[in-house]
């Protein structure tokens, strides 16, 4: 049940709390794939975030994730 309809619910007005939180979006690049094993198709997420040291957690799909696998590859640019 939402809030809005349990304030309803004891006749009070529903004034909604909103607090602004500071966070920065980076930019990513998403790529679709598709599963060879089930067929379902899903985007991948990639995004550039420098870091001052390697990091070699990765899944077992080999992929590093926001939180708890923290895999970091080489930048390769000109």
């Amino acid at each position: 049940m939402g809030a809005k309809r349990r304030a309803e619910a004891r006749c009070e007005e529903y004034i909604p709390q909103y607090v602004p939180i500071d966070t920065e979006i980076s930019a990513f690049h998403k790529i679709p794939i598709a599963s060879k094993s089930n067929h379902n198709d899903f985007v991948l997420h990639l995004r550039l975030e420098p870091t001052g040291s390697i990091q070699n957690t990765f899944n077992s799909y080999g992929f590093a994730t926001n939180k708890e696998h923290k895999g970091s590859v080489p930048l390769l640019s000109l």
